[in-house]
């Protein structure tokens, strides 16, 4: 019943598939547990674990490569403008293959440095069309001046702007001094992306990232405080940009290493692949927080979201409520959030509220059956009533809650199938959802 294995029997039209449910009922012990079995059957894992760092500890296990990224010193950073995997890859690959991944690799960091700013400015102030020029222009340049380019090299383009930038500025060549001028706010916006808060999480260095590993990968950005939303927001969508890329190149690269292999053996000669491709599995969990801080940044995150090049990748996104993508401000938003959720053949809907299931009839046809068993399962939870109508010690010591893991699997119109999920020993040992209430 997972993503991936649906969309190889025909069952759904794409490998992607979206976990809905209230908080503590199980989201991501199902998903942890659905993951794990693909991960352990081949397939290597690509982890997005933004706020409460529930999976490094699995994926430590399982061997993937680990980046713990946070404001302390001894905690990862990343560089928004590090070209990437995948331009990286491109470099190594060659040829018109190569060149086409370095150009979409610089086209991920032009749509990543958009979406920091917006998410920066927040709701009320977006990028218009003349910014959004500047920045594309801006980061090419850097890219073509700089062997290793930070945010800081983008901040200085707007006191050396090139000849191309200036004109398409709609000034002439010898008032480059008014380029800054004209683009200000812009430049605020890049300078607060470099001196203001998000520097705490963006360094010039950043994480490096070597495809290849049968894994995979996690990014864990659960020590960004709570509070801090717009930081783990901009370090979410940063992630994202560079796991995704990773996934591509690892296509790319494996690829390229089956031609070599094919050409060895062409010659009489042996040549054993070093990289190898069996698919890929995403796992993007609070898949809600960026959109919240700005218009039209649900079109970034599901651009992001979608790899360009890879075949055989399957996307398993986790989330609250559908309301909070179907109750954005802005209808151009809403559409897209809802394609988004409909194009997402498996539903898996822990308990829920009847709201909840209303906005989720609006994209797919729930029936009145599956509305029933999905709040059924939070049966037994209201206020604080137990089975001798007092508190014990075991639900003081953080036992989960009556309907933990039961959740209705939905593929596409299918009448969905109720299921009460088990959490295997070892799962259990490395997966600790509430771990500071059970110390001690």
């Amino acid at each position: 019943m997972d993503h991936m294995s649906l969309y190889r029997s025909g069952a759904i039209t794409a490998p992607n598939a979206m976990v809905f449910g209230l908080n503590g009922f199980g989201k991501s012990s199902i998903s942890l547990m659905l993951n794990a079995c693909l991960n352990a059957t081949g397939t290597p894992l690509m982890i997005f674990d933004p706020i409460k760092g529930e999976y490094a500890d699995y994926a430590r296990a399982a061997g993937a490569d680990i980046f713990e990224l946070g404001t302390g010193h001894s905690k990862s950073k990343v560089n928004p403008m590090d070209r990437g995997p995948l331009a990286a890859a491109g470099l190594i690959i060659g040829g018109e293959i190569g060149k086409s991944m370095y150009e979409d690799g610089v086209d991920n960091v032009v749509r990543n440095i958009r979406a920091l700013i917006r998410i920066n400015r927040g709701r009320d102030m977006t990028v218009t069309d003349a910014e959004s020029m500047i920045i594309k222009m801006g980061v090419e340049a850097v890219m073509e001046r700089e062997e290793n380019p930070n945010l800081g090299h983008l901040l200085k383009f707007f006191d050396s702007p090139t000849d191309a930038v200036v004109y398409a500025s709609g000034l002439e060549g010898a008032d480059k001094a008014k380029f800054k001028s004209k683009y200000s706010q812009l430049f605020e916006s890049v300078s607060a992306l470099v001196h203001g808060e998000f520097s705490d999480i963006f360094s010039d260095k950043g994480i490096s990232l070597t495809p290849g590993n049968p894994a995979g990968m996690c990014f864990d950005s659960s020590a960004i405080p709570n509070a801090d939303e717009k930081m783990i927001s901009a370090t979410m969508m940063t992630t994202w940009r560079l796991g995704m890329d990773a996934i591509d190149a690892h296509w790319e690269l494996a690829q390229h290493e089956a031609r070599k292999a094919a050409e060895a053996a062409q010659e009489g000669e042996h040549y054993e692949p070093t990289i190898r491709w069996n698919g890929f599995t995403s796992l993007m969990d609070e898949f809600w927080h960026p959109i919240r801080h700005a218009d039209g940044l649900i079109q970034e995150v599901d651009r992001l979201s979608r790899t360009n090049r890879s075949k055989g990748v399957g996307e398993w996104k986790v989330t609250h409520s559908p309301k909070d993508f179907l109750m954005l401000a802005n209808e151009h938003d809403r559409k897209i959030a809802h394609s988004l959720i409909e194009k997402c053949g498996l539903w898996v809907m822990l308990a829920m509220t009847e709201a909840d299931l209303e906005a989720l009839n609006s994209i797919r046809r729930i029936e009145r059956t599956e509305i029933d068993w999905v709040t059924s399962f939070m049966s037994g939870n209201q206020g604080l009533e137990t089975q001798d109508r007092k508190l014990s010690q075991r639900s003081l010591a953080g036992s989960p809650p009556v309907g933990a893991g039961k959740a209705l699997w939905k593929v596409s119109d299918s009448l969905g199938i109720p299921v009460q999920s088990p959490k295997p020993k070892i799962l259990s040992q490395l997966h600790q959802t509430g771990q500071r209430f059970n110390m001690g």
